[in-house]
């Protein structure tokens, strides 16, 4: 049985994810994406805990949605508007207990102060929603 320590290490391993989200090659991301996923699989089929798999696909979304914070963090530094938008990404259904299934939707919720634009509120869910589109996650 492979052991949950080895499937994180294996995660580890495969969500390397900014660099490549940096450069817009969501074919490479796509690649690590699969692979991490490919080790929870495995974890699965060699008698590894299903719950804890879910957990760990739960990780692999958390790293992702976290590279692309990362980046829209950067990219927002020289525009002032964004500079000081205040905003919360909130994981639910499954994802947000940390119970995906392998084909699970990644559904997330974006909290705004009422008081930002709507333009300003469509930029922040752009940010996040079209690489995770780009990445056929549901």
């Amino acid at each position: 049985m492979l052991k949950r320590q080895t499937l994180l290490r294996q995660i580890d391993a495969a969500c390397a994810f900014y660099e490549p989200l940096a450069k817009g090659d969501f074919g490479e991301c796509g690649r690590r994406l699969e692979a991490a996923r490919g080790a929870v699989k495995n974890f699965h089929e060699s008698g590894g805990s299903a719950l804890a798999g879910c957990g760990a696909l739960a990780e692999i979304y958390d790293r992702l949605l976290l590279c692309i914070y990362e980046l829209f963090a950067e990219r927002r530094k020289g525009r002032p508007a964004l500079a000081k938008t205040k905003f919360c990404v909130i994981a639910l259904g499954g994802y947000g207990r940390r119970e995906m299934c392998p084909r699970s939707d990644v559904d997330i919720m974006f909290l705004f102060s009422r008081s930002l634009s709507k333009q300003l509120k469509n930029t922040v869910a752009d940010a996040f929603l079209y690489p995770l589109w780009n990445l056929r996650a549901k």
